[in-house]
């Protein structure tokens, strides 16, 4: 009878700290007041950087995981994180490149959170927006434009070597990628120009008949989306418009050749 005691002792005890780590773990488990990322649109090089902010009910800490994947491909990043606070916002923030230094693909991207064990947490309740719009370049033109003559066009003695773009004269323009400034001038047919060498490329961008001289000068470092000029008519132009180059390695008149740059210009017009 004393050892029926004993086992029936010992198996109360095992149980009852079983039901305790259960419940340990239970009030232990992730879970979130809001959770958000901003802003939800960003462009590679742009001033400030991609934020995912959130806030975990209870009290404690906890560690947890962070991916950040792209819809409907592959996951780009995986962020550990140990003895967040509950009760307190915490902000994650992201510059847009994956684990080894580069940019990644433009689209949507989501956040979605495991926890310490790699099992991930459901979000589907909690206030705010885990997706945002990533995109590497951002259309320099930042006004009302229609496409004019493009790569091939007839000129006087020489080949049409980039894509027109008209707009109102005095049209703010801004650098489409950040980059270092490699000239800024006056020439007599290229009127008011930049030539931009564009971060985490071998690209030159070149933009031609601004209204007036460029705020920046060479060697200027500039972020995406910094005003770079206006839209003009200097030199060898009919009419308000930015004649848009782009040129390979090792750039612009430095032994590169021209690009065409009209099909890349549509697309980063589509996503501004």
């Amino acid at each position: 009878m004393r050892r029926f005691t004993l086992a029936a002792t010992a198996i109360a005890l095992c149980l009852a700290t079983l039901g305790a780590a259960t419940l340990a773990q239970a009030g232990n488990r992730l879970r979130f007041e809001w959770a958000s990322a901003t802003p939800s649109k960003f462009f590679l090089g742009a001033a400030g950087t991609i934020n995912f902010a959130f806030k975990l009910k209870g009290s404690g800490t906890r560690d947890l995981r962070i991916d950040i994947i792209r819809v409907g491909s592959e996951r780009v990043r995986i962020i550990e994180l140990e003895d967040i606070t509950a009760g307190s916002r915490y902000v994650q923030k992201w510059n847009g490149l994956n684990v080894n230094g580069k940019p990644v693909k433009a689209g949507t991207y989501a956040f979605k959170v495991k926890n310490a064990n790699g099992k991930t947490v459901s979000l589907k309740e909690v206030p705010g927006t885990r997706r945002m719009g990533y995109y590497p370049y951002k259309f320099p033109i930042r006004g009302p434009h229609t496409y004019g003559d493009g790569i091939g066009a007839p000129r006087q003695g020489h080949t049409h070597q980039g894509q027109d773009m008209f707009a109102s004269c005095g049209t703010r323009m801004v650098a489409p990628r950040g980059g270092r400034v490699q000239y800024a001038g006056f020439q007599g047919s290229a009127g008011h120009y930049l030539v931009l060498d564009m971060w985490h490329t071998k690209i030159d961008a070149v933009f031609m008949h601004l209204a007036g001289a460029s705020p920046l000068a060479a060697n200027d470092k500039v972020r995406t989306g910094k005003h770079i000029g206006d839209v003009g008519q200097s030199g060898n132009a009919s009419g308000c418009h930015l004649h848009f180059e782009l040129w390979s390695s090792p750039g612009w008149y430095e032994g590169g050749h021209f690009m065409n740059p009209t099909k890349k210009l549509k697309k980063w017009d589509s996503w501004s």
